[in-house]
């Protein structure tokens, strides 16, 4: 019944109040419900939105401040791991939630050279997830999987940003829309701090359960 509610949401109610509804109803999607994916594909545009339609995670501190927070935090800091458990959560539900005509792959390398390659995966219908450095300290390798297709997709093949540090930024904020606060927070670690990382360092972080 919540994916009929966010049917006529996601066509009457579209733009603003839309993702407040899919954000309320996102715990009411079963396993084997791919409905609200794909009228999302054919909404591509709301993920593409700067505007205020939900309040998304900024921390206040310099960029350098938030990396050297980073990296002097424990890789698990246990009063943070309800944010991860939520994002788990959160990340499985649209992970089912994908088109049904979506074929996931998980394969050893680097599939996508180009971000262009990687938007191609809304033609083809062939999306292919790397396996290389499959670890995190409190998820399982099942769930990182899943959570690195759910940001390819909603994050890079619906909207088309590209790999670079702005673009990853704003699949962040793509895919933050999708999520409730807990799971956000968790998000703008995994996906904000690491790009940031990256981009100043050149590498990625020894991935870490903490929220900055």
């Amino acid at each position: 019944m919540g994916l009929s509610i966010l049917h006529k949401v996601l066509r009457y109610s579209y733009p603003v109040s839309s993702f407040h509804c899919l954000n309320n109803l996102l715990d009411k999607v079963c396993e084997g419900c791919y409905s609200h994916s794909i009228m999302l594909a054919n909404h591509t545009d709301i993920l593409r939105r700067k505007g205020d339609i939900m309040k998304l995670h900024t921390p206040n501190m310099t960029e350098q401040r938030l990396l050297d927070a980073y990296a002097v935090a424990p890789t698990i800091e246990g009063r943070h791991t309800y944010a991860w458990d939520k994002l788990r959560e959160e990340t499985h539900k649209l992970f089912a939630a994908l088109p049904t005509d979506l074929r996931v792959r998980f394969v050893s390398g680097q599939p996508y050279e180009t971000a262009h390659a990687l938007h191609n995966v809304y033609h083809t219908r062939h999306l292919l997830i790397s396996t290389d450095f499959n670890f995190h300290p409190l998820w399982d390798e099942d769930t990182n999987l899943r959570f690195r297709a759910v940001h390819d997709y909603y994050g890079h093949v619906l909207t088309g940003f590209d790999f670079t540090l702005e673009g990853e930024l704003s699949a962040y904020h793509a895919c933050a829309r999708l999520h409730t606060d807990s799971a956000k927070h968790a998000l703008f670690t995994e996906v904000h701090v690491q790009a940031l990382w990256h981009e100043v360092y050149g590498e990625f972080p020894i991935q870490k359960v903490v929220l900055l």
